[in-house]
């Protein structure tokens, strides 16, 4: 889950928030439902420097859906990059 203050640093940077949305549409390996192709459209197209605290927390959610995580010892650790571990297998 992501910290209030990574939500608050991305919810008003553009660049960072359309990047994110852009991803996770390019992501054919993420199941995503209507509601979540209709907002990351929505992100990608935003006008304004800034989204909602709400908008921000419910994209970081879907890119938290997104990501792989490897559990060691009691850690969470994000592989955001499904490519990586086809590669070294």
């Amino acid at each position: 889950m992501a910290s209030w203050i990574e939500i608050d640093r991305v919810r008003k940077d553009p660049p960072t928030f359309k990047s994110i949305a852009k991803r996770l549409l390019d992501d054919s390996n993420f199941e995503r439902t209507d509601f979540s192709d209709d907002f990351l459209e929505n992100v990608m197209h935003w006008k304004r420097n800034e989204l909602s605290t709400r908008q921000g927390e419910v994209l970081l959610e879907l890119r938290d859906e997104a990501e792989l995580h490897f559990h060691y010892k009691g850690l969470s650790i994000a592989i955001p990059d499904r490519q990586v571990l086809r590669r070294s297998r």
